[in-house]
């Protein structure tokens, strides 16, 4: 509805109280002390044939005829705000009005008429002193409220005097003032109208956003907690704000209560990303005492919850919404009539998906009228009936005989192929057992047979063999009878490995039925390929190719698909004289053998006279009386040092391990800090020929060649020491050149060709080129440069040295180069072969191969650049 058809008369949206509209000559020289004209005033309350929401209006008269100073008043019964007001009332309205607020209310000023909007405290629910009375707490905040739009203007033509008036009564003007009795008071009661109209703002732009999205803003990223903010974070605006595409309103106050140690604007720690408040129920919680307002993404984004605290009215807890009618807080969920309490609001659940809050249906929906009115049936014609937009079902009506029926009602319908119905009690299968009590009709189809007929009716009967006979697999009511076979197996038998096993089985079917038999393998030891030679016989014969359990399963099948099945285990076991030597424990049978065939012997020579041979028993003998002697009688130790060859530097952590002379791992140890290792109490050899009962020493360490040493006449305790080779460089080698306090400038430089390009790495240049890289460290007082290979070219040729920039030769300390492999080993070091007077320029340190890593050590001291 539009107002204003004739004249133009200012409004204002103000929460004022209409009386008291004064004298206005008296009014106006109290305040401002200046004479001014005398006006007359004319007021009339509206009539039903004035504008709507239209309640009273005055105008004041001066001397001119064009001095008239006029005011209306309307109610605004939704609440809007000024500029809303204006968008929606003013006929043609300006597009940038002038915004200015009347005793701090907003208001907008178009041309000679100015717009107030005031929220009036009802004034009856009050105390004298301006508290609410105790009867009228915890209402909302709009139940203490009575909207109004006050619109002020004065007349075209109007003389100066008259002008002033107007401006005088504009700046003058107190609102509210019959109800607060303290500045305080009515700055409380302001800042919870603000918070309340911005409430309303946000929750348009939210809805507005998920009408388009499908969802609210989730705020993944850009805020201090994901999916929350507060008006005072940035992210407040930043990211909730430039989501919605609006500049958002924030609290008037805007202030987090305290929160020792926190940012005190945020209560956010930057160091430990914590915030001061809680989060529950996946809503933001505000410290104690702030005003300020808060934004939760609940559910994906498919809720939200928008939180802000007033001083007047009543806020319910976040779980909770208030209901009017009873003056309570009441759970969310709770439905009353269509709105449903959700977050802490509530909503028009109509159109949001689910039936709930007295709704009959969700609106486009609809269902099978039939159905639902007359029983859930086939019914052969469905009566479609839809939703309506107010959740109810449309207003239709259909009779039963509109659904045509369905099978089964008792009603013949020929002409939806019906044959039969259901008029008389479909026999079970108990009942059917002769002629007289056929299947007479399935699903209104006339189908025949009976228990007896020998045809197998499946949805009566199990069986049918044509008899009566009740004690046969298919007794006298077509119900299956039969008992299974019973199979009877060893638990365990015990076998050779390669040798057949023999396994005897009994089974028998208490009915005497014929059975079928079928042997299958269940489990075997690994890498076991064993099979089953014959799979259909009650008794058979089974070779285990592998020391270990195996376990079979013999199943006995009758003609009537009854079955019965047993399991037994096979354990092989390795003996004397299967060509291996064997200790006597659970997977071999008898004693420990010396020997097996020629398995064994290696371990024994004769002294004297004779050969060795392997007799009957696994045991060892010499021919010709000669004497018999075996390998390693008695302990030995074994210990010494694994050392870095280039440097003599120990190794630790170097594996060491003792082999026979099979390859069989005797022992293995790590090489300590130190690089020392021992082995205790290895068996003694005493073979001259080197072909007999020795050992072997493997030593290996992660960038260095593996080496091997062969230990024979192993007859006492035994130091050996081995020295490790580097490998050739590889990938992440380190080359640091360390140095003292002087001289201030040595330069490490590694230099090489690739692509007819020189690449010359060094601190002037620390950029990452074909896998190598530079860095600089300073360790307590000792300075160091690092140049890191993380890939090598090959064929390329790469020259380190040392340039001495600084040019003096007064060295605190001998320099030093290291080569350091990926694991941190130690490979090469390097200082200058010449006094360290010499080095005046350059010391040419060492080469390297890029195809194969290898060293090549150069340490000249010298004039001209290596590289020349």
């Amino acid at each position: 509805m539009k107002y204003f058809k004739h004249i133009i008369i200012f409004v204002i949206v103000l929460t004022v109280t209409i009386s008291g509209v004064f004298l206005i000559k008296n009014f106006l020289q109290a305040q401002e002390g200046t004479p001014l004209p005398e006006f007359s005033k004319i007021s009339r309350s509206a009539s039903t044939n004035d504008e709507e929401n239209l309640v009273k209006y005055f105008f004041f008269k001066g001397v001119g005829e064009k001095d008239i100073i006029g005011m209306r008043v309307y109610k605004n019964p939704e609440h809007l705000s000024v500029w809303d007001w204006y968008q929606e009332n003013v006929p043609n309205p300006a597009s940038n009005p002038q915004i200015l607020s009347v005793d701090e209310y907003e208001a907008l000023r178009d041309g000679r008429t100015i717009y107030v909007g005031v929220e009036n405290i009802k004034k009856n629910l009050l105390n004298v002193d301006g508290t609410i009375k105790e009867a009228e707490k915890n209402k909302p905040i709009e139940y203490y409220l009575d909207p109004y739009i006050y619109l002020m203007s004065y007349s075209e033509g109007a003389n100066s005097d008259t002008i002033e008036i107007f401006n005088r009564m504009i700046k003058n003007w107190k609102l509210n003032s019959n109800v607060f009795f303290s500045p305080e008071q009515k700055q409380a009661f302001k800042n919870d109208i603000k918070r309340w109209n911005d409430a309303k703002k946000i929750r348009t732009l939210l809805e507005n956003y998920n009408g388009t999205h499908g969802g609210y803003p989730q705020l993944k990223a850009g805020t201090y907690v994901a999916n929350h903010t507060i008006s005072t974070w940035p992210s407040w605006q930043y990211e909730l704000g430039k989501e919605l595409g609006s500049f958002l309103p924030i609290d008037p106050m805007n202030k987090l209560g305290p929160c020792s140690g926190f940012d005190p604007l945020t209560c956010w720690n930057k160091e430990t990303k914590k915030y001061a408040g809680e989060i529950k129920n996946e809503i933001l919680q505000s410290v104690s005492n702030s005003n300020v307002y808060t934004y939760s993404a609940l559910e994906n984004g498919q809720k939200y919850f928008l939180g802000y605290e007033t001083k007047f009215g009543k806020i319910c807890e976040i779980e909770q919404c208030f209901n009017n009618s009873s003056s309570i807080c009441v759970k969310v969920g709770t439905c009353k009539e269509q709105q449903y309490c959700q977050l802490g609001d509530w909503v028009n659940h109509c159109g949001k998906g689910g039936v709930n809050c007295g709704e009959e249906c969700e609106i486009e929906g609809s269902r099978n009228y039939c159905e639902s009115v007359y029983g859930e049936h086939q019914w052969y014609k469905e009566k479609i009936q839809n939703c309506s937009d107010d959740c109810k079902w449309e207003t239709i009506t259909y009779n039963q005989n509109d659904c045509d029926g369905y099978c089964g009602d008792g009603n013949l319908q020929i002409n939806y192929g019906e044959e039969c119905e259901n008029n008389f009690i479909t026999p079970t299968s108990a009942q059917a057992i002769n002629e007289t009590n056929q299947y007479k009709c399935l699903k209104c189809k006339i189908t025949g047979g009976y228990c007896g007929d020998k045809i197998l009716q499946t949805n009566y009967e199990q069986c049918d063999d044509g008899n009566e006979i009740d004690t046969d697999h298919c007794n006298n009511i077509c119900e299956n009878k039969n008992t299974n076979p019973i199979v009877n197996l060893e638990g365990s038998k015990t076998g050779r490995v390669g040798a057949p096993v023999n396994i005897v089985a009994i089974a028998s079917d208490p009915d005497g039925d014929e059975m079928t038999y079928l042997w299958e393998i269940v489990s075997v030891p690994e890498n076991s390929v064993a099979i089953l030679s014959n799979t259909n016989t009650l008794n058979i014969s089974f070779s285990p190719d592998k020391v270990g359990e195996y376990k079979l399963k013999l199943i006995a099948k009758d003609n009537y698909n009854g079955q019965g099945l047993d399991e037994i285990k096979i354990i092989s076991q390795t003996y004397c004289g299967d060509g291996q030597v064997q200790e006597a424990k659970s997977s071999h049978e008898g004693i420990t053998e010396e020997c097996d065939g020629q398995d064994g012997l290696i371990n024994y020579q004769c002294i004297g006279s004779g050969s060795v041979q392997c007799n009957s028993s696994c045991k060892v003998q010499c021919s010709d009386n000669g004497t018999l002697a075996k390998c390693g009688t008695g302990n030995a130790k074994l210990s010494g040092e694994v050392s870095n060859e280039m440097l003599a530097n120990k190794i630790s952590g170097a594996s060491i391990e003792i082999k026979d002379s099979k390859d069989k791992l005797i022992k293995t140890t790590l090489s300590n800090s130190d690089g020392k290792y021992s082995f205790e109490n290895l068996t003694k050899s005493f073979s001259l020929t080197g072909t007999l009962c020795g050992y072997k020493m493997i030593v290996s360490k992660n960038g260095f060649q593996t080496g091997s040493l062969d230990l024979f006449a192993f007859n006492q305790n035994l130091e050996k020491n081995f020295d490790l080779i580097p490998e050739g460089l590889k990938a992440g080698t380190k080359i640091i050149l360390k140095w003292g306090a002087t001289p201030i400038d040595l330069d490490a430089h590694l230099n090489f060709e690739i692509n007819n390009e020189i690449v010359d790495i060094n601190y002037g240049d620390k950029n990452l080129y074909y896998g190598v890289s530079f860095a600089t460290e300073n360790k307590n007082g000792e300075k160091q440069e690092i140049i890191t290979i993380n890939s090598f070219v090959e064929n390329a040729t790469y020259k380190y040295y040392i340039h001495n920039y600084s040019g003096t030769t007064a060295f605190s300390s001998a320099p030093i180069v290291q080569i350091v492999d990926a694991y941190s080993n130690v490979l090469y070091e390097f200082s200058p072969s010449l006094p360290l007077t010499n080095f005046t320029e350059y010391w040419h340190v060492f080469n390297i191969n890029g195809s194969k890593g290898n060293i090549t050590e150069k340490n000249n001291i010298q004039e001209e650049n290596p590289t020349n």
